[in-house]
């Protein structure tokens, strides 16, 4: 996705609606595997979020599941499942929304952050790469 994505100009933000992302960043605490195996997927999520940040995809991922009455058991399990939701907004600058039940609310919130934002760029003239601060100087013509 970022790959084709990133060919288009500009901050591009992605909604995700879905309970869970690709991987679980949080230790599986089933008995059967031992009391704190983890996968070591840290990695995995860092070069993601790297390859969406490059091509300026923000994700705002909106758990569907919202708020229910689960015992707290299970409420540990999603929450899990969550970890890595929260991770990928957090690293590319989105905003997760979770245990929610006003999904309308997160994707009004989704679009308006896309259309507060906008994109500057800067190219030295002085083309003496030697490592030393540059003065730069921005501009508007808007009145505050």
């Amino acid at each position: 996705m970022a790959r084709i994505m990133g060919a288009y100009k500009g901050r591009k933000n992605l909604i995700w609606i879905s309970e869970s992302f690709v991987v679980d960043t949080m230790p599986d605490m089933e008995p059967r595997r031992g009391p704190l195996f983890m996968d070591e997927y840290s990695r995995e999520v860092e070069q993601m979020s790297d390859a969406l940040m490059e091509a300026q995809i923000a994700i705002y991922p909106i758990d569907p599941a919202g708020l229910s009455g689960e015992a707290f058991r299970p409420m540990l399990n999603r929450y899990g499942a969550q970890s890595s939701l929260r991770e990928m907004a957090e690293r590319t600058g989105g905003k997760a929304f979770m245990n929610r039940n006003d999904l309308d609310l997160g994707i009004r919130s989704s679009i308006d952050d896309g259309s507060s934002y906008y994109t500057t760029s800067y190219t030295p003239a002085n083309k003496t790469w030697d490592g030393r601060l540059r003065k730069i100087e921005v501009k508007t013509t808007r009145q505050e």
